[in-house]
């Protein structure tokens, strides 16, 4: 049960985050989109790789990321209330944060994007990414 509550909060959490991503997208005429980043840092890397082939790996490590985060989370901790979210959320879109500016500093041509921006909008997509962890609170 905890490997499928693992995975379903992590879906949820992945999902719900990344459509608030395309939103904010959306509203600032940017793009967000994490697994799109994703997919265009392995692209320059793998020149050769389709469009296709980018996006779906781009997408496969993005979901990737998150289950292995929210295992983390909730390994931490099992209880919290609306405090658990908030924290593991700010923690994460931190982390977030460090892990792209790595990433966008050690690749030989990162794709061009308006960081700044980016990563912004990762602390509150983290927030929603951790949002199924309030379903631990009434788990038995």
């Amino acid at each position: 049960m905890k490997l499928t509550r693992t995975m379903i909060d992590s879906i949820a959490g992945t999902t719900a985050m990344t459509l608030l991503s395309y939103y904010i997208s959306d509203k600032k005429n940017r793009n967000y989109s994490e697994p799109e980043l994703l997919a265009a840092m392995v692209r320059k890397r793998a020149p050769g790789l389709s469009k296709k082939a980018a996006l779906t790996a781009g997408w496969g490590m993005h979901y990737a990321i998150g289950i292995g985060m929210m295992a983390a989370f909730r390994g931490i901790s099992k209880k919290g209330g609306l405090a658990r979210p908030l924290i593991y959320g700010v923690a994460g879109g931190l982390l977030g944060i460090a892990a792209w500016k790595a990433m966008f500093k050690k690749h030989p041509n990162p794709p061009s994007a308006d960081r700044s921006g980016f990563y912004k909008q990762l602390l509150p997509a983290h927030i929603v990414f951790c949002l199924p962890l309030l379903w631990d609170d009434h788990e038995k």
